[in-house]
C-alpha cells in the first residue's frame, strides 16, 4: 500500500511538472516534459499491474483460506469421530469391566456368607450342646438337692412312713426302725 502511495504521488508530481513544462515553448522543457508523461503514463501502468496482481493475490489467498478451512474442517470431523468412537469402546470395555467385577464380587460374597452361616451353625449347635448338658447337669443337682429336702421333710414329718430309696413302685413298704 505504501509502495503504491509512493508511486502515485511521484506520478502526480511528474504529471503537474509535465503540465507545466508544455506550456512552455522550450524545447529541451517539453522533452523533459514528454518524458515525464511517459515516466507518469509507465508508473501508471505499473499501479495497475500490481493493482492486477494484488487483486489475483487477494483472490488466491482467499481460496487458500477456503481450502484450507475445508481441510481443518474434514480433519477435525474425522478427529471428533475418532474420539467418539474410542470414547464409546472406552465406556463398553468398562461396563464389561465393572460387570465382570460385580459377578465375581457377588460370588466372592455368596461363598464368605455361607462359610459364615456355616461356622455360626457349627457355634451355635456347640454352644447349645454345652448349654444343654449345663442345663441338664444343674437339673440334676437341683433334683439332687431337692430329693434330699424332701427325702429330710419326709423323716422328719411322717417318720413312720419314711422309705428312701424305694425303687420298686409294687414293693411293700418296710417298717419303720
Amino acid at each position: 500500500m505504501r509502495l503504491e502511495r509512493t508511486s502515485i504521488l511521484r506520478g502526480m508530481a511528474l504529471l503537474a511538472a509535465a503540465v507545466l513544462l508544455t506550456s512552455c515553448e522550450d524545447q529541451e522543457a517539453r522533452g523533459k516534459a514528454d518524458a515525464a508523461a511517459k515516466e507518469a503514463r509507465d508508473l501508471k501502468d505499473q499501479l495497475s499491474q500490481l493493482q492486477t496482481k494484488v487483486k489475483a493475490a487477494e483472490d488466491t489467498l482467499a481460496s487458500l483460506k477456503e481450502t484450507l478451512s475445508g481441510q481443518i474442517n474434514t480433519r477435525l470431523e474425522k478427529l471428533n469421530e475418532h474420539v467418539t468412537d474410542n470414547e464409546k469402546k472406552l465406556q463398553q470395555e468398562f461396563a464389561q469391566r465393572v460387570e465382570q467385577l460385580q459377578t465375581s464380587t457377588k460370588g466372592n460374597i455368596d461363598t464368605n456368607y455361607q462359610n459364615l452361616m456355616a461356622r455360626i451353625d457349627n457355634v451355635v449347635k456347640q454352644d447349645l450342646a454345652r448349654s444343654l448338658e449345663s442345663i441338664r447337669a444343674e437339673i440334676s443337682k437341683h433334683r439332687e438337692e431337692l430329693l434330699g429336702f424332701m427325702d429330710k421333710q419326709l423323716k422328719e414329718l411322717y417318720p413312720y412312713a419314711y422309705q428312701p430309696k424305694r425303687m420298686d413302685p409294687n414293693q411293700q413298704p418296710e417298717a419303720p426302725k
